[in-house]
């Protein structure tokens, strides 16, 4: 429950932020983690640090939630990533990317209580963004975590450029 109440704030702070510059784009989407078998939704902020080169910060939560047995588990992870963009068309962005993984977990048991645990990785991967409209991005994106919980995981969603004048 407490992931939850963290990934509504973070939602909340996305939506009302206005003193941004047009380098800076923030988005939402969903995902797959094929390890874990499950569906995420993440919220994300990339900045344009030249036009080659951007900072990517994104948060995922999965919904796992309680099975069968009445074990609650709960898993989300903060991804710190290099993005290297390609020479393209104008509309379309292809880019390979690099950087730091960190997930958490907890499993909540009626017999052993509540356990967590924290892994760091590695992400190695690929994305495009297609340009929409002026100020809006259609994400996909394919990374491979090696490191404490390794899995491919894949995403898509929107970006919204924001801007100033």
């Amino acid at each position: 429950m407490r992931q939850v109440k963290i990934f509504v704030t973070a939602l909340f702070f996305l939506t009302f932020i206005t003193n941004a510059s047009a380098q800076l784009r923030l988005g939402a989407g969903g995902g797959f983690g094929f390890d874990v078998e499950e569906f995420s939704a993440f919220v994300r902020g990339a900045y344009d640090i030249t036009d080659q080169w951007r900072a990517n910060a994104t948060f995922n939560f999965y919904f796992i939630g309680e099975d069968d047995t009445g074990v609650d588990l709960n898993l989300f992870d903060i991804n710190l990533d290099g993005h290297f963009t390609f020479a393209m068309p104008a509309t379309i962005d292809i880019y390979a990317l690099a950087g730091l993984n960190i997930g958490f977990s907890s499993v909540d048991t009626q017999i052993a209580g509540k356990v967590s645990d924290t892994e760091i990785g590695f992400n190695i991967g690929a994305g495009a963004n297609f340009g929409v409209a002026d100020n809006a991005d259609i994400m996909t994106e394919f990374k491979y975590t090696i490191g404490g919980f390794d899995q491919l995981f894949f995403a898509a969603g929107v970006l919204i450029k924001l801007d100033n004048k």
